[in-house]
């Protein structure tokens, strides 16, 4: 067994520096690329840096290649230390994200998350109705994305379909839990783009399109939004239902009288 874990890890650790070779290799080929199509020079060198950011995040991941990113702005000088730091750790966002995480992993490690997950398991509106279930996350998730970025919600969502799978007899295994954490994930991508305020890509959507003469107000995009997440959301709920067809056999047949008993009998505390 210790020899196949250090294969497994000799064999990832080859991948991930081949990944950056690639990306490094593509990076230098279009920084010395002519600027065309309306491009500066730097706004070349920044297309690069991009490119290979893009690589990194897809071949290897999002934790070191990050910060790998920013160093290679700086010591490229495409920008300034000041303006990456500002841009990068001065926003809104880390100082949002960074609590949010904080409080998410204390309810966690309290055990407020495995209480509030059998709390509603134990509700008789969902007991041996999955999908009744899985339409009510649906809307928790469209309450929940109106404050909170799709980041945190997926880091909360990622353990609370643990522990709703865990508490009914799924494994990681079943496509029950596939299918749980397939729609929570769907439906925080899309929550991602409802509200034009505080979220990035409708930002820049709107602020794409004001150039070219179409004025987006805020109602506007709300107006096409909210249909279009409702239309998503049902598209996805019959995707799950009529092709994805997970078995909801545990789910029908959880006790919820014995999950009531059991939260009756270990009330939640300020300790957890």
């Amino acid at each position: 067994l210790i020899g196949k874990d250090r294969s497994v890890m000799l064999i990832g650790k080859n991948r991930n520096t081949l990944v950056l070779c690639l990306a490094i290799l593509i990076g230098a080929i279009i920084w010395f690329l002519p600027p065309e199509g309306g491009l500066t020079a730097a706004g070349v060198k920044l297309l690069s840096v991009f490119v290979v950011t893009i690589v990194l995040w897809i071949g290897i991941g999002t934790g070191w290649t990050s910060l790998f990113v920013l160093l290679a702005l700086v010591i490229l000088q495409i920008i300034d230390v000041n303006t990456v730091f500002s841009t990068a750790w001065g926003s809104s966002v880390p100082n949002i994200v960074i609590p949010l995480f904080i409080i998410v992993n204390v309810m966690i490690d309290s055990g407020a998350m495995q209480y509030i997950t059998e709390w509603i398991l134990s509700r008789k509106i969902i007991h041996g109705k999955p999908y009744v279930f899985l339409l009510m996350l649906c809307v928790a998730i469209t309450l929940l994305g109106t404050a909170v970025y799709a980041v945190v919600m997926c880091c909360f969502l990622l353990e609370f379909v643990d522990d709703v799978c865990t508490s009914i007899g799924y494994s990681k295994d079943d496509k029950f839990y596939k299918a749980i954490l397939l729609l929570a994930l769907w439906i925080c991508t899309i929550m991602d783009g409802v509200w034009p305020f505080a979220r990035p890509i409708p930002a820049l959507v709107i602020a794409y399109l004001a150039p070219l003469g179409y004025e987006i107000s805020v109602l506007q995009w709300i107006a096409v939004s909210i249909p279009f997440t409702i239309l998503c959301i049902a598209c996805a709920l019959f995707i799950i239902k009529f092709i994805y067809r997970p078995d909801t056999s545990k789910f029908k047949r959880y006790d919820d009288q014995a999950i009531r008993e059991r939260l009756k009998s270990k009330p939640l505390s300020r300790s957890g």
